[in-house]
């Protein structure tokens, strides 16, 4: 009898503690058109000089604070998801120290966007970065674009969290 109250209690409390942690681990942000969902102990933050919304890992580890940038903009030329991603490629090329271009593709969101998604690694500094820049094509020739970025010794831990950011977008 004993036992079984025990295991039973022991349950509980585990079911307890994930119900309660999982509406504390996220926070939703709203950002103009869209609005998605950061975890807690992240912050959000407007850049009026450019802009747009620094989302930072509010832990800074080693050298870099792992974080994702969004900004809308205007494509005057109306160019597809894979013509943007070259152009964005070639311009990148020239302007990150150190560039290697890992991938260039196109995927859907879970809600039915379509996405590219520009992968590459570089270097500011002496810090070893590795990074996503992503192209959402919005209504009409505005665009969305989403630079993520981690030390690449940490990339694949802070891109789990990169996924789940990128997957809870929402546009109004």
């Amino acid at each position: 009898m004993f036992l079984r109250s025990k295991k039973i209690i022991v349950v509980m409390l585990i079911s307890i503690m994930i119900f309660s942690c999982r509406n504390i681990d996220n926070k939703t942000v709203k950002y103009k058109d869209i609005n998605f969902q950061i975890p807690s102990s992240w912050q959000s933050e407007a850049l009026n000089d450019v802009d747009g919304l620094l989302v930072i890992n509010s832990v800074s580890e080693e050298a870099w604070q792992a974080n994702v940038f969004f900004e809308f903009r205007r494509d005057s030329e109306n160019r597809s998801l894979k013509q943007s991603l070259s152009d964005l490629s070639r311009s990148l090329k020239e302007q990150k120290k150190n560039f290697q271009r890992i991938l260039a593709d196109e995927f859907e969101l879970d809600n039915g966007i379509n996405v590219g998604r520009l992968e590459y690694t570089h270097q500011i500094d002496h810090i070893q970065l590795h990074s996503w820049e992503l192209i959402f094509r919005l209504n009409g020739r505005t665009r969305l674009f989403v630079a993520a970025s981690a030390e690449s010794s940490l990339w694949e831990r802070d891109r789990q969290v990169f996924d789940k950011i990128i997957q809870s977008i929402n546009v109004d």
